[in-house]
């Protein structure tokens, strides 16, 4: 009986981290941070897949983030418990509702909505305020930022 009061919910914090490459005019560094607890397995931080960019930062931003949320839902366990995703990014909150145009970053948008599908259990995806001191949005933050400034050494 008592078990059945236990909220099955899994909560993770994503983020991204962007940074320019010193001395160039237009190149950037990015990686993803998800946090799901205190020294937890399923934390990851990699940098992201088109690493060494020239673009549009806004696009870069939207698309990494999204990139960070797909996977988190990747990387959490897909046992049909709820789960709530806290990101900082309006972008994938954007890019996972049903109503979104096919022309709103199109390659994240159609990447996260099909891990959304592909998931047993609910995903909530849930903006909150970043750099405000939320414990586990400070943990992906530094995932994130530190596996970015990896790349420049």
């Amino acid at each position: 009986m008592c078990q059945d009061l236990v909220a099955k919910v899994i909560i993770a914090y994503t983020d991204a981290s962007i940074i320019k490459v010193p001395l160039s005019k237009n190149t950037y560094v990015a990686a993803i941070g998800v946090f799901f607890g205190v020294n937890d397995p399923k934390n990851l931080s990699e940098k992201y897949e088109e690493s060494s960019m020239k673009s549009d930062i806004v696009e870069i931003h939207a698309s990494i983030s999204a990139q960070a949320v797909m996977r988190a839902i990747q990387a959490a366990p897909n046992n049909g418990f709820t789960l709530k995703i806290f990101t900082d990014s309006q972008a994938p909150v954007k890019a996972s509702e049903k109503d979104t145009p096919k022309s709103y970053f199109p390659k994240a948008t159609a990447d996260l909505k099909k891990a959304i599908k592909n998931r047993i259990g609910p995903v909530d995806i849930i903006k909150i305020k970043g750099h405000s001191g939320e414990p586990g949005n400070v943990a992906a933050d530094k995932l994130a930022r530190d596996c970015a400034r990896e790349q420049l050494k």
